[in-house]
């Protein structure tokens, strides 16, 4: 499988953007990428993204801004250090990485060094960001109009930003921590005595479509915060000392009471709310008697093949039901389920066909 075979949304980034992992402990590289012509910068109002909405453009467009740009020079060249400042490093931006590839982005080129920092309402207000700039909802934008890069680069840039928004203390002594290597590493500030050193983080989260092999069902639930008539994959975070596989047969088992044998591993989706990564499995079921845990569920139930197939259309014939969108793992998964089980009954029907031939022929 390759990295395009499975679209999943806010994935891809690195098809399009060198990180730059390489270069990021050297202050003279990430100096240059900071001050360069080349450099970019997206901001972001508390935590959601600016772009452009036009009556003239058709899509909302992330906002792209250069060195020039009154706001940012007045980023860059305040030489007052405020404490935010220490804290974040590079004046509040954070390098998402270098362009490598520009076919999917708009108001940029391969060479350009791209950054993202957090801005506020009154700063929007005071400079000219664009015609008609907003910020916009990261879900919202990534899951209706952006690119797959587009939305990539946004998921990378918000999670950044959120940690660093989360995380400014150290765990060890309980001293301000300060951002280093363009945002992607954490310091005490009272090193060397203090060796607290932090890394983004990322929750791993299980989420599987559990198959009952005998008939071809799918058990989806629902939570109560779902929209009305939305029925999806069960998830869970994964917890310290479980594999992935474990983790999806525990939680199957404490929220539906279904117990599960076999687990294939499908493809996985960064979820940037605020920094989880959803690693998706088809898991097969070797009990089918619910118990739900009303704590965590408010329904869980079957789903016969063309049941599934109906949602997935968003048809209406099944009383309205329906998936998450297209851009969800959730739904890629139940796609996935579909056409494999699909697959295999077309396979056995052409298998009994050709067993009944001889004895027509009779």
């Amino acid at each position: 499988m390759t990295d395009r075979a499975v679209h999943n949304v806010f994935s891809g980034a690195s098809l399009a953007v060198d990180r730059c992992n390489n270069e990021r402990g050297d202050a003279a590289f990430l100096e240059q990428a900071l001050t360069s012509a080349r450099a970019r910068f997206l901001p972001f109002v508390n935590l959601e993204v600016v772009v452009n909405s036009t009556s003239s453009a058709a899509v909302p467009k992330l906002v792209w801004l250069s060195r020039q740009h009154p706001a940012i020079a007045a980023l860059l060249d305040n030489s007052a250090s405020s404490s935010d400042d220490k804290h974040f490093s590079h004046k509040g931006c954070v390098l998402l990485g270098k362009v490598t590839d520009a076919t999917e982005l708009d108001n940029v080129e391969v060479g350009d060094f791209l950054w993202a920092f957090p801005t506020t309402p009154q700063t929007l207000a005071e400079h000219s960001f664009g015609e008609a700039a907003a910020p916009l909802n990261v879900r919202t934008y990534a899951l209706s109009t952006a690119t797959r890069t587009e939305a990539a680069i946004t998921a990378h840039a918000k999670a950044l930003l959120e940690f660093l928004q989360r995380h400014r203390f150290c765990g060890l002594c309980g001293k301000r921590v300060v951002a280093r290597k363009g945002g992607s590493e954490l310091a005490c500030e009272a090193a060397p005595e203090c060796t607290g050193r932090w890394f983004p983080r990322t929750d791993p989260v299980v989420i599987m479509v559990v198959v009952d092999p005998a008939t071809n069902s799918a058990l989806l639930a629902r939570q109560s915060r779902y929209p009305p008539g939305m029925w999806s994959a069960l998830a869970g975070f994964m917890e310290h000392g479980e594999s992935a596989e474990e983790a999806v047969r525990r939680e199957v088992q404490e929220e539906a009471g279904v117990r599960v044998g076999a687990c294939t591993y499908h493809s996985s989706q960064p979820w940037p709310f605020p920094y989880s990564l959803m690693l998706g499995f088809v898991a097969q079921a070797t009990t089918t008697d619910i118990t739900v845990d009303p704590n965590e569920l408010e329904d869980a139930r079957w789903f016969t093949l063309a049941e599934v197939q109906a949602m997935l259309e968003n048809s209406g014939g099944q009383d309205g039901l329906r998936t998450p969108p297209s851009g969800a793992i959730a739904h890629q998964l139940m796609r996935h389920h579909v056409a494999t089980a699909t697959a295999q009954q077309q396979q056995q029907q052409q298998q009994q066909q050709q067993q009944q031939q001889p004895m027509s022929m009779l």
